[in-house]
């Protein structure tokens, strides 16, 4: 029996929301940046699926980033003093 996976996308400026709701009714969710505002604030947009379906949705995701190349990794600084006393 095949079953057709039933996809909700929401958008907006704030990642958690959609994701902590979506994930206290139980369904897996997938967010990532859309778009970003003039202050570097990303619009994000959320695949939201039946249950089982995260791969399908990390597919989608991964499908979407891929087209639209809109992600800005984050620059990484190492903070001062954070390494001191760790041994190699």
């Amino acid at each position: 029996m095949s079953r057709k996976l039933k996809r909700y996308v929401l958008a907006g400026p704030t990642p958690e929301i959609p994701s902590n709701i979506v994930n206290d009714i139980g369904l897996p969710v997938v967010t990532l940046p859309f778009a970003y505002y003039d202050d570097g604030t990303p619009f994000v947009l959320a695949f939201i699926g039946d249950l089982w379906t995260e791969a399908k949705l990390l597919a989608y995701a991964y499908d979407l980033e891929r087209a639209t190349l809109v992600r800005i990794p984050p620059i990484l600084r190492k903070k001062t003093g954070q390494m001191e006393g760790i041994r190699r």
